[in-house]
């Protein structure tokens, strides 16, 4: 992602983007109430237009904290977390309409979707000159926007795909309004023409990005996300096809960085600087001193002394997942004072958040390839040892494996691995597995939409 230190008076150049409490969330402004035609006029300002868009994303945390308390891996009923405000809702999924946790990820991401809007209108429109690679670019970078934000967004307040096709997704926007179109009350798309629509983002991202950006986002970057889509709707070949792809084309490896201080094959370990191909990264939020919003996961997970972190990982969750305590991969990712454990990706400052790492396609082709039968059960485990190798862990020996047995072993290797990252609510979702006692199938496992979107849309389907 950008670095936008130097442009940070993009947000209140750009403040009347801003939707007050009252007004509908999926909708920006109508283009005709907005000084929009002044202000891509100039290729400089539709980059500031891109630029607010991703300062958005700068933090992720809303998304993060919400994923995690709607999943199992961290001990949500803890009374450090009880305590404070909207968090005391999660433990028992007793959503009501008014959440400042769950609401921040749907306002931010539609808000992140208007600026992506205005960046893709001024594109197709040519309302400023530039060359077309420069078109391309910023065409592509916003699709991407656009489409993380949906799957997010989707994930987050919808039933899975993998259960609930029909089922109400999100409200697709993907042009500008109108003051006429503003008017009309909306219902949500379903799940399946949301997902629909996050794919033709990527896809069309995909055909329009350069395979290098600087820190900008480029082609590997959406096609890594195209994988993740297409693995959360169990759409195996096109997953193993996107992903291996990735893994043999893309660039990114394990291999050691100079002069870095920590193990750098290690899941987390990072150049703070640059998007590091070599550190397994694909697409991560950059901070660095003076732009720095990863202060809330410090926070949040790890607290400067980890026992007192607001997340800690339940007890229900098998250490075995974890790797043995004396491992570098342990030492560095997890922490243990009185029987209270607490991962430790998050502790150093500024931090990068990985949103793809290459680990994760690893296991997405290997289960993937698994279900489909387009890799034998060995195959499967090479991908598994590679990167338990890589994080110094020892390799896996089973005996007369099955795919069963195999499938098993990279549903667990994955989450001790992604624990701390909404991986593991997207899991639970496509499995359709219960939490809390909860079916991820039932639609009380869903925070409600935000009270202003349903006052704003008269038609829109609450959860």
């Amino acid at each position: 992602m950008k670095n936008i230190a130097s442009k940070i008076l993009i947000l209140s150049a750009f403040s009347f983007f801003t939707l007050t409490s009252c007004e509908e969330l999926v909708d920006i402004k109508p283009i005709d109430e907005l000084p929009i035609g002044d202000l891509t006029k100039d290729s400089i300002n539709v980059q500031y237009v891109l630029n607010g868009a991703y300062n958005l994303n700068q933090g992720m945390f809303p998304i993060w904290r919400t994923a995690v308390m709607l999943g199992d891996d961290f001990d949500v009923t803890s009374i450090a977390l009880k305590e404070q405000g909207d968090y005391q809702f999660f433990p028992e999924f007793r959503f009501g309409p008014f959440n400042g946790v769950s609401d921040a990820v749907w306002n931010d991401g539609y808000n992140t979707i208007g600026r992506t809007n205005i960046v893709i209108d001024a594109v197709e429109k040519k309302t400023f000159k530039a060359s077309q690679n420069t078109y391309n670019r910023l065409k592509g970078e916003a699709l991407f926007l656009r489409a993380t934000q949906g799957f997010f967004i989707t994930q987050i307040f919808a039933l899975p795909y993998t259960s609930s096709p029909s089922a109400p997704g999100m409200v697709i926007r993907t042009k500008l309004l109108t003051a006429d179109e503003a008017a009309v009350p909306v219902q949500r798309s379903t799940v399946a023409e949301t997902y629909a629509q996050i794919e033709a983002d990527l896809n069309e991202a995909i055909n329009l990005l350069p395979e290098s950006n600087g820190t900008g986002v480029n082609k590997w970057m959406a096609k890594a996300f195209l994988a993740r889509v297409q693995f959360n709707k169990n759409d195996y070949a096109n997953a193993y096809a996107t992903a291996n792809d990735v893994i043999t084309n893309g660039g990114y490896t394990f291999a050691p960085v100079e002069g870095d201080s920590l193990t750098p094959s290690l899941p987390f370990s990072q150049s703070i600087t640059t998007h590091p191909k070599n550190v397994g990264f694909i697409y991560d939020i950059i901070n660095i001193a003076g732009s720095d919003k990863s202060g809330d996961f410090r926070g949040r997970f790890y607290n400067n002394q980890g026992f007192n972190a607001n997340f800690t990982i339940h007890p229900d969750v098998p250490s075995a997942l974890l790797g043995d305590t004396g491992t570098q991969f342990y030492k560095q990712l997890y922490g243990r004072r009185n029987n209270v454990r607490w991962t430790q990706k998050y502790k150093a400052f500024p931090r990068n958040i990985p949103v793809i790492r290459l680990v994760e396609m690893y296991y997405n082709r290997a289960e993937a390839g698994l279900q489909t039968g387009t890799i034998t059960v060995n195959q499967a485990i090479d991908d598994l040892n590679f990167v338990r190798n890589a994080n110094g862990l020892d390799s896996l020996v089973i005996e007369n494996p099955t795919q069963a047995v195999v499938i098993e072993q990279i549903r667990n290797d994955r989450r001790g691995a992604m624990i701390g990252e909404p991986d593991r609510l997207f899991e639970l979702k496509r499995l359709n597995a219960t939490v809390r006692g909860v079916p991820t199938t039932d639609t009380k496992s869903l925070p409600k939409l935000p009270v202003a979107e349903i006052n704003g849309n008269r038609f829109i389907q609450q959860n």
